[in-house]
C-alpha cells in the first residue's frame, strides 16, 4: 500500500514540476513570427575555411578532431570545386 501511494505522489509531483507558469517566453510564441534571411556573398569564404583547417592540421596533428577536421577540408575542396557546376545548371 504504501508503494502505491508513493508512486501515486510521485506523479503528482512530477506533474507540477512539468507545469508551466505562463509569463514565460515559449517556443510557440515564435510561431507568428516572420524571419528574413539575407542570402550574403562571402569573399574567398572556401579559401578562408580551407586556410583554416589547414592551419589546424598543422598546429594539431595530434588532436582527436583531425580526422573531422580531414573530413571537412575535403568538403570543402569537393564544394569550391563543383560550385560553378551547381550555378550554371541552377541546382540546389
Amino acid at each position: 500500500m504504501n508503494v502505491v501511494k508513493l508512486f501515486i505522489a510521485a506523479v503528482f509531483l512530477m506533474l507540477a514540476a512539468c507545469q508551466s507558469t505562463g509569463s514565460r517566453d515559449t517556443i510557440a510564441k515564435l510561431r507568428g513570427q516572420h524571419i528574413e534571411i539575407k542570402e550574403e556573398k562571402i569573399s574567398g569564404g572556401f579559401d578562408k575555411a580551407m586556410q583554416a583547417y589547414q592551419q589546424f592540421l598543422e598546429e594539431a596533428p595530434d588532436s582527436a578532431l583531425k580526422p573531422e577536421a580531414i573530413r571537412r577540408l575535403a568538403d570543402l575542396k569537393i564544394a569550391r570545386n563543383t560550385a560553378p557546376l551547381r550555378m550554371d545548371r541552377n541546382l540546389p
